[in-house]
C-alpha cells in the first residue's frame, strides 16, 4: 500500500489507478443539508467504514480476521455480534477484547495506515457547527482528532453542558475496555439501555430537532441496521430527515423512509461541503491554516536572535520584544493545537476574539502593564494573520518597542529603537528597568506566560 500525501486533491477518476480518486463519485449537494449545516442542526452518526474497518485500511476488516479465525465462510453473511459471541463462546472475553485493542494499536502504530483511517476525522475537525456526534465506532479519533467530549456511560452524561463537541459512543470506546459492544448479547442490552436508560432520552431529544446524516455504513451493516429500526421504533414519525453518505450502491433509498442516499467517499463530501461554505462570511478555509507552521518557526527564529543579541541587563527595553513575541508565539500554537476543535474556522468567533483583545489592550495601557500589553499585541496579531490576505501577512512585525509610531521589522531597527527607549517612552521604560532590576547574568531571559499579571 503506497504513502499517500495528506492533501490529496487529485479530482474523481472512475479509472484512476489511486483507489481514492475513485471514490470521489460526483454528487448534487442538497442545499437543505447546507442550511441546516450552517444552523448547526444536523447530528453526524459515524460506522465503521469512515475510521479503521475502511477497506482502504487493512487487508482485512476485524469480522473477516475473526470469521476466519473461527473458520467461519465468508459468503454466509454470518452476522458481526454472531460472528464477536461465537469467538467470545471459544475463547473467551478477555481474549475478543484484546484481539480488538491490538487492531487498534497496531493501526495507531504506522502512520500511513493511520491516515486513511482518519481521513474522515480530519475533515469533519474544522467543520465548526457540528457539535453532536453519534458514533458505533470503538476507536478513539473524534476524541483526538476533533476534540469531542466522549459520552460513553451514563455518568459522562454530567458533562453534557460543557461546551464544545460531544460524541455519543453507544458501542462503547477502547478507552474503556469493558465498555465494548461486540456480541449479540451486548447489543441487547445497549439497546435496552438506549430504551430506558439517560443516554438515550437524551439522544431521542436532541435527535426530535436535528437532521441526520449518516456516514461508514452499508446496507448489510449490523450497526446501521440496528440504529435504523431503534430510531424508527423509538421516534415514529418525528423521525427527522437523514442522509446516507455511502460508496455501497447497494442502498435503496425508498427501503429507508424520509432519506436521502449520496453515492460519494464521506471525506470527500465533507470537503465538498465545506468549500461550498466558504461562500458565506464565516467559514475559514482550511488551507489558510498551512502558513501558520512557517511563521510559528519565523517567529521562533527571530526571537532566539532577539536574545543572542540583547542582553537584558543592557536592554532592559527588550523584555516587551519578548513578551509581543511570546504572545504571537502562543497564538499560533493556541491555533494549531485547537484546530481540531473548529474553533478557529469560524471567521466570525476569530474577529470576535481580536475585538476582546483590543479592549483587552487598552485596560492594561492604561494600568501600565507594559509588557501584558505587548504580550497581548503580540497575540491579537497572531490571531489578525489567520484571516488575513496573505499582503497582511507578510507585513507582519516580528519586533515590539514603546514609542514606535511605525513597526519594526528589522533587527537594526531594533537596536536603534532600544537605544532611543530611556526618551521615547519614559513609563515603559522605568517598568522595563524595574522588571529587569537585580538581573546580572545576562543567560537569564525574560517570558511572558499564558496569563497577566495584575500587580501595580
Amino acid at each position: 500500500m503506497p504513502q499517500l500525501p495528506p492533501n490529496h486533491e487529485h479530482e474523481y477518476d472512475p479509472e484512476s489507478g489511486c483507489y481514492l480518486c475513485r471514490d470521489k463519485k460526483p454528487f448534487e449537494l442538497p442545499e437543505r443539508l447546507v442550511a441546516d449545516c450552517l444552523a448547526g442542526k444536523i447530528v453526524v452518526f459515524a460506522g465503521a467504514g469512515v475510521s479503521t474497518e475502511n477497506p482502504h485500511v487493512m487487508p482485512h476488516t476485524l469480522y473477516e480476521e475473526i470469521a476466519t479465525s473461527l473458520g467461519i465462510d465468508l459468503t454466509e453473511e454470518v452476522g458481526f455480534s454472531d460472528v464477536m459471541a461465537r469467538f467470545e463462546a471459544v475463547h473467551g472475553r478477555a481474549e475478543l477484547l484484546q484481539r480488538i485493542k491490538s487492531r487498534f494499536d497496531y493501526i495507531d502504530s504506522f502512520s500511513q495506515i493511520q491516515f486513511l483511517a482518519t481521513r474522515f476525522h480530519v475533515e469533519l475537525s474544522t467543520l465548526f457547527p457540528l457539535k453532536e456526534i453519534v458514533t458505533t465506532n470503538w476507536d478513539t479519533y473524534f476524541e483526538r482528532l476533533c476534540g469531542a467530549t466522549p459520552i460513553v456511560e451514563p455518568e459522562d452524561y454530567a458533562f453534557w453542558t460543557l461546551p464544545g463537541r460531544k460524541v455519543f459512543k453507544i458501542h462503547g470506546s477502547v478507552n474503556n475496555i469493558g465498555s465494548l459492544v461486540a456480541t449479540t448479547e451486548d447489543y441487547v442490552e445497549c439497546y435496552e439501555r438506549l430504551r430506558s436508560g439517560l443516554i438515550g432520552a437524551s439522544l431521542k431529544h436532541m435527535l426530535a430537532t436535528k437532521t441526520l446524516v449518516f456516514f461508514g455504513y452499508s446496507f448489510r451493516d449490523n450497526d446501521f441496521n440496528q440504529i435504523y429500526t431503534y430510531l424508527l421504533n423509538e421516534m415514529g414519525r418525528i423521525l427527522p430527515r437523514s442522509f446516507i453518505v455511502t460508496l455501497d450502491d447497494g442502498f435503496d433509498s425508498s427501503a429507508y423512509p424520509a432519506s436521502t442516499v449520496i453515492q460519494t467517499d464521506g471525506a470527500h463530501f465533507l470537503a465538498t461541503l465545506k468549500k461550498h461554505l466558504l461562500s458565506t462570511p464565516h467559514f475559514l478555509d482550511d488551507a489558510r491554516f498551512e502558513a501558520i507552521p512557517d511563521a510559528l518557526a519565523e517567529v521562533f527564529d527571530a526571537h532566539d536572535k532577539v536574545i543572542e543579541r540583547f542582553p537584558l541587563s543592557k536592554y532592559p527595553d527588550i523584555i516587551y520584544t519578548c513578551s509581543y513575541q511570546d504572545g504571537l508565539i502562543d497564538a499560533f500554537q493556541r491555533m494549531l493545537h485547537r484546530k481540531t476543535t473548529g474553533e478557529y474556522s469560524h471567521i466570525c468567533d476569530v474577529e470576535h476574539k481580536i475585538s476582546s483583545y483590543f479592549e483587552l489592550r487598552k485596560r492594561n495601557l492604561r494600568a501600565r502593564r507594559y509588557e501584558d500589553v505587548a504580550y497581548i499585541e503580540g497575540y491579537k496579531n497572531g490571531l489578525i494573520f489567520l484571516i488575513s490576505d496573505d499582503a497582511v501577512r507578510d507585513a507582519l512585525p516580528l519586533y515590539h518597542v514603546f514609542g514606535r509610531k511605525d513597526d519594526v521589522n528589522t533587527l537594526p531597527a531594533l537596536k536603534r529603537s532600544l537605544r532611543k527607549a530611556s526618551t521615547s517612552h519614559k513609563a515603559a521604560h522605568a517598568r522595563a528597568r524595574k522588571l529587569a532590576g537585580g538581573v546580572e547574568s545576562d543567560d537569564l531571559i525574560f517570558q511572558h506566560p499564558p496569563f497577566f499579571s495584575f500587580d501595580p
